[in-house]
């Protein structure tokens, strides 16, 4: 009956090595299956006038035990395994969209400075339009008395031919 609780508790480390100790699932089953030989070869040898049939279903619960612990620490690692490739890929992409973010920052810092320049050349037209225009209407303030004024000089000396032709003429 001793050999029960022997085999119980190398049931439970087979259990606690696969899914506790965190090494590579090679050395996990080597260790193993280490562990389950030495303890059927304890059982074996301690256990002489004990009946066949509880000495395989003993043998046969510890393999058990060691297939379940085993597939259950395969998957345990293949989770594992995907969870770590999902977290490098997720930073990757987390990088690569920071670097998307930068990019698209100096983009509109860039379209910006050229809205600000555009802005400022739209202005400084803007004030020669208003410069021309006001360069436009001096002109034809100005041109209109001096018009009057010529018109007025050419009446004047077309005044003053004839006076002086009268007086000519009559001297």
């Amino acid at each position: 009956m001793n050999f029960i609780i022997t085999s119980i508790i190398s049931i439970i480390s087979v259990f606690v090595l696969y899914l506790v100790v965190p090494l590579k699932f090679e050395f996990q089953v080597f260790l193993a299956s280490f562990l389950t030989i030495g303890e059927a070869l304890i059982i074996f040898i301690l256990t002489a006038n004990v009946p066949a049939t509880t000495l395989f279903t003993l043998l046969f619960g510890m393999f058990v035990a060691n297939l379940v612990a085993a597939f259950s620490a395969w998957q345990t690692q293949s989770y594992r395994r995907r969870t770590y490739r999902e977290f490098l890929e997720r930073k990757a992409l987390q990088e690569k969209l920071e670097q998307h973010a930068n990019h698209l920052s100096e983009l509109v810092e860039e379209k910006t400075k050229d809205l600000g320049r555009a802005q400022t050349r739209f202005m400084q037209s803007e004030r020669l339009a208003a410069i021309g225009e006001m360069a436009g209407m001096v002109g034809h303030d100005l041109r209109n008395p001096l018009v009057a004024i010529k018109n007025a000089s050419y009446f004047l000396r077309k005044k003053q031919g004839s006076f002086v032709r009268e007086a000519v003429t009559k001297c």
